[in-house]
């Protein structure tokens, strides 16, 4: 078995893996309790993306029960990027746009990653991968409408709540959520116009609270980055 663990700016997922199959998830994992949440699991190598910590030590402390692969844009990937600044390309930005090219061989893919940011990714049908998009998302929109100004209220978990917005709280999320709705329908218009028969693919924590209201047709694959990471895992196993 093997697991692939997501370092993300705000929460830790780890997923194990029997070859391509997905067969426990453990989300929400602190990133000091990594290395206890794999004990007890018969775990042979392990793959590591981050986002923004430091994971040298942590790396280290895993290579003295695993083989331990770090995800880099130096390492080998069963996909191409065509990106001029691959070292500040995010990890989980090439996770999710492997386990799209993965899942959907053969099809143009936009790889929505609904986050802490909302990331927009392209990759083509054979592999390549040619860049995207990143805006804030609904949480950091929220965050800076109350930290920029000097009487919006900090809002936190919001919902969906009924256009027009009759007082202040509900004129913030009205503008944040269908503001942001309208960005990501507007942007799978557009990217749709670059590649023909484009196939749409949503994940990460947020998607399940977009998904619902989206007219385009979709899918959502909340654990995209993890397959990816471990489709990453295994091209290097075969290479």
């Amino acid at each position: 078995m093997t697991a692939a663990i997501d370092i993300g700016n705000t929460r830790c997922k780890i997923g194990f893996f029997e070859n391509d199959s997905l067969i426990k998830l453990k989300t929400s994992v602190a990133f000091e309790a990594i290395v206890g949440a794999l004990k007890g699991e018969e775990v042979s190598e392990v793959i590591v993306s981050s986002v923004g910590k430091d994971v040298n030590n942590l790396g280290k402390e895993l290579s003295e029960k695993y083989k331990v692969v770090k995800l880099t844009h130096l390492l080998p990937l069963p996909i191409f990027l065509d990106y001029s600044s691959t070292d500040t390309l995010g990890t989980d930005r090439i996770a999710a746009v492997a386990g799209a090219f993965h899942l959907y061989r053969g099809k143009n893919c936009l790889v929505i990653d609904v986050g802490s940011c909302i990331t927009y990714d392209i990759i083509t049908s054979d592999g390549c991968y040619k860049g995207g998009a990143i805006s804030p998302g609904v949480e950091m929109k929220l965050k800076s409408m109350h930290t920029f100004t000097a009487r919006l209220p900090l809002i936190e978990h919001p919902e969906w709540v009924d256009l027009p917005g009759k007082d202040t709280k509900t004129s913030m999320i009205n503008g944040v959520l269908h503001g942001t709705l309208a960005e990501i329908e507007g942007m799978i218009e557009r990217f749709s116009g670059l590649l023909p028969d484009l196939q749409v693919i949503m994940c990460g924590g947020g998607s399940n609270f977009f998904e619902s209201n989206i007219k385009h047709h979709i899918f959502v694959r909340s654990e995209l980055v993890l397959i990816g990471l471990n489709s990453i895992l295994r091209h290097n196993e075969r290479n």
